[in-house]
């Protein structure tokens, strides 16, 4: 009696969730206040699991609906949902398939592709159980629609504080900072970049691992002190050979001591973390005699910031109205001249600017 084999993907997809670690949410809807796991955090934790397991995906579109929609500036948004099928190989080629929707808006040709990001995201989560460091159930929540404005019902929620989840402590100048696991990534992330790829390997080498996310808790602020050493002694060398003509400034000092982060710094980055961006102060323009009214490119080019911004940074159209409405001090509705147009083109890329250097 021939033996039937068990197809592969079975094991390998038990194999996969097995391997995979918590993948945080790091990124944040402000206006909304949830937080949200990006398709580049998906894709860095999760390919080279896939690799090792040699499982890979193939989408295939089934359905689309396309639709353009005008924004409050006038351009035009392009508006794209995909319906997909994803299905996971193994390396004898048994599959299994999973089909779920995703939606993207963009001024440009980037719908489609936002669309198909979405889609893959939530593909890989929901069918390989992806875990996160904040457990919550969507049951947990409860809307109540009673007539109230939208402004109304921001205001009676409860601020988007993770605090409870900062566990793991760390010492910095002195002073003892909760981190979250993810946090405490991140301060090692900037001890490699000041250290260098052979100093920051050898510290983790000499006290037993290969990787950060290896370290348990228990050993943080070992590694952290060790790294912190090697950063004060590689500093100091070139100061032994010759010595400053100029004393360096306090706060330099107080880099050099931290691994380049002080502990008010940290602090403050934990606080933006909690409070999410904040758009940077602005000064009202005068109101021109003879307004010109700006040309198709320049809207196009408003709107595919606007579009950014929602798309890409968590805010909402009433939100990118409403700063409109305080840059040129208009009440109802938004309706820009040239000058206005190319001032809030100018604006909202520097917003952009910043809120992605924020991100590196």
């Amino acid at each position: 009696m021939t033996e039937t084999k068990k197809p592969l993907i079975y094991g390998k997809i038990l194999a996969i969730m097995a391997d995979i670690p918590v993948i945080g949410k790091k990124r944040k809807n402000v206006s909304q206040g949830y937080s949200f796991r990006g398709i580049d955090d998906v894709y860095n934790e999760l390919h080279d699991i896939f690799v090792k397991h040699k499982v890979f995906t193939v989408p295939t579109v089934l359905d689309t609906h396309h639709e353009e929609r005008q924004s409050r500036s006038g351009g035009t948004l392009i508006y794209r949902i995909y319906t997909i099928k994803y299905t996971f190989y193994a390396e004898d080629g048994s599959s299994i398939d999973a089909i779920v929707i995703g939606e993207g808006m963009d001024s440009g040709d980037k719908a489609g592709n936002k669309a198909l990001s979405v889609a893959h995201k939530y593909a890989l989560l929901q069918i390989l159980l992806v875990p996160t460091d904040e457990p919550k159930d969507p049951e947990e929540e409860s809307h109540q629609i009673n007539g109230k404005t939208k402004k109304d019902v921001r205001a009676e929620s409860p601020p988007n504080v993770n605090t409870k989840f900062r566990t793991i402590p760390i010492t910095v100048e002195g002073k003892k900072i909760m981190h979250t696991k993810y946090e405490v990534l991140d301060r090692f992330k900037v001890a490699k970049e000041k250290l260098g790829d052979e100093a920051y390997y050898k510290v983790l080498g000499s006290n037993g691992y290969e990787k950060a996310n290896e370290i348990p808790e228990a050993d943080i602020q070992k590694l952290y002190d060790a790294m912190l050493l090697a950063f004060k002694e590689e500093k100091a060398a070139p100061k032994k050979a010759k010595k400053a003509k100029e004393k360096p400034e306090a706060k330099d000092e107080a880099k050099d001591q931290s691994l380049g982060f002080t502990a008010e710094e940290v602090e403050k980055e934990q606080r933006e973390d909690e409070e999410g961006p904040e758009f940077p102060p602005i000064t009202k323009p005068a109101k021109e005699a003879k307004p010109e009214m700006p040309l198709q490119k320049e809207i196009m080019s408003l709107t595919g910031l606007e579009a950014d911004l929602v798309d890409k940074h968590g805010f909402t159209p009433d939100q990118i109205i409403g700063r409109l409405k305080e840059m040129f001090g208009q009440t109802e509705g938004v309706k820009l001249t040239r000058k206005q147009t190319l001032e809030g083109i100018e604006y909202f890329k520097g917003v952009i600017d910043e809120l992605n250097k924020g991100k590196e």
